[in-house]
């Protein structure tokens, strides 16, 4: 195992969901702000039924939660700024702020 990779992996929680997912990009910008994105699954963040009636991804509301190894929690909108494959079950949140890590 790489134990390198442990600290990559990240808790997210959504209302009415919880899973886990991949820190794939962290671009420190400037002190104190940072571009984030995490892979993790697609049923993890959005509405999988509604999602496959209306052949398009449908994102559960508000925003996910996702909690770095830190301990740091940053929140990711769920909406354009992420990206998914339906019906392959994948999605990228994107974040764009402040991040103390």
């Amino acid at each position: 195992m790489n134990e390198t990779l442990l600290p990559s992996i990240v808790r997210i929680e959504v209302p009415g969901s919880r899973g886990t997912g991949f820190v794939v990009r962290f671009e420190r910008r400037a002190p104190g702000l940072a571009v984030v994105e995490v892979v993790t699954a697609l049923h993890v963040v959005a509405h999988m039924n509604d999602s496959r009636a209306r052949q398009s991804t449908v994102w559960r509301d508000g925003s996910a939660t996702v909690r770095l190894q830190s301990g740091e929690e940053l929140g990711f909108r769920l909406n354009g700024a992420a990206r998914s494959g339906f019906p392959d079950d994948w999605a990228l949140l994107h974040f764009e702020g402040g991040v103390e890590t």
